[in-house]
């Protein structure tokens, strides 16, 4: 069996090819997909948060928006803020998983109305001090309203 490379024509770009596959499922799903994908060491950072927000003018009021999300973790305060601003665009919020959400990138998960995931995925469960620091705001957001 060949393994088709960079050099193989049809992945000579995989960004494209990456682009043109979510086009793709947003008319079969009729929703809109952003994606948030972490190659190697990076994580759910401010800089995602900050991305979102400079594209908030494509996000008006969303019937059905869906997050693709490949992440190892990251900040817990950016996983609920980005949450918050995706759930305030929408009506519907799902999160596909194809293979990984871990720590940080589960709490994000846990916003949505539905979560799909596929047969090669984990959410990872989140760490003592993450669900500590998680606990304290949540208490905090409970006794202010």
């Amino acid at each position: 069996m060949r393994r088709l490379g960079y050099n193989d024509g049809q992945m000579s770009d995989p960004v494209s090819q990456f682009n043109q596959t979510l086009l793709s499922l947003e008319k079969q799903r009729k929703s809109r997909i952003y994606a948030i994908v972490h190659p190697g060491p990076y994580h759910l950072c401010s800089p995602d948060f900050w991305g979102a927000l400079r594209r908030r003018d494509q996000f008006g009021k969303i019937d059905t928006l869906e997050i693709l999300v490949q992440s190892p973790g990251g900040h817990a305060h950016v996983a609920y803020r980005l949450a918050k601003f995706f759930r305030g665009h929408c009506r519907e919020l799902n999160i596909l998983v194809p293979m990984m959400a871990k720590s940080a990138a589960t709490l994000f998960c846990l916003n949505a109305d539905n979560i799909y995931m596929g047969e090669i995925r984990g959410a990872w469960p989140v760490g003592r001090s993450t669900a500590r620091r998680i606990g304290q705001r949540v208490q905090l957001l409970l006794s202010t309203g």
